[in-house]
């Protein structure tokens, strides 16, 4: 069906009131004399004829087409990259912590147990770029002497190197 060119005004009219302006659905309805509904309705189909494109421009260093890449191809829900300054282990390490430690501090909402492995650098680079927290509970997997995994409740500090860190940061409140 052919619109006519009142309508196709009326629709850009509207997206730009909407999408340039800043008014929201209500002020443009008011402004013009039409429904809300009508607006919305509008927005929609001017979405639909492309008279109105969204485009999502990331940030610099952000990987999103990657991401999004590594997840179509392995079928992940949700794949992170941390952007290293520097070739480097240090600032390879550093970038991967600063990213679990932003992904995990997004998804945490309280009252959580959290494992943490011993001998994972990644993992307590993790831990030194978290911000401290109540109300977590922390449980190490440390190896035994016979290499079978141990769990050290956060209550229980241990001599081994992945404990302390973790357990000063971490304290149940």
């Amino acid at each position: 069906m052919m619109r006519s060119n009142l309508d196709l005004r009326l629709m850009t009219r509207v997206a730009r009131l909407y999408h340039e302006d800043g008014l929201t659905q209500t002020e443009v309805a008011h402004r013009l004399g039409i429904t809300q509904v009508t607006v919305s309705r509008l927005l929609k189909k001017a979405e639909e004829l492309g008279i109105v494109r969204t485009t999502v421009v990331p940030p610099p260093g952000a990987v999103a087409d990657l991401e999004r890449s590594l997840e179509a191809t392995f079928g992940l829900r949700q794949v992170i990259i941390g952007d290293a300054a520097r070739d480097a282990e240090a600032a390879v390490l550093n970038a991967i912590g600063s990213a679990a430690a932003h992904f995990l501090e997004s998804t945490l909402r309280g009252r959580e147990v959290i494992g943490i492995s011993s001998g994972s650098a990644s993992l307590l680079a993790m831990v030194e770029h978290m911000h401290p927290r109540k109300n977590a509970e922390i449980v190490w997997w440390c190896n035994s002497w016979a290499g079978w995994a141990t769990p050290r409740p956060s209550g229980t500090p241990t001599a081994w190197p992945c404990g302390w860190p973790v357990y000063s940061k971490f304290q149940k409140g």
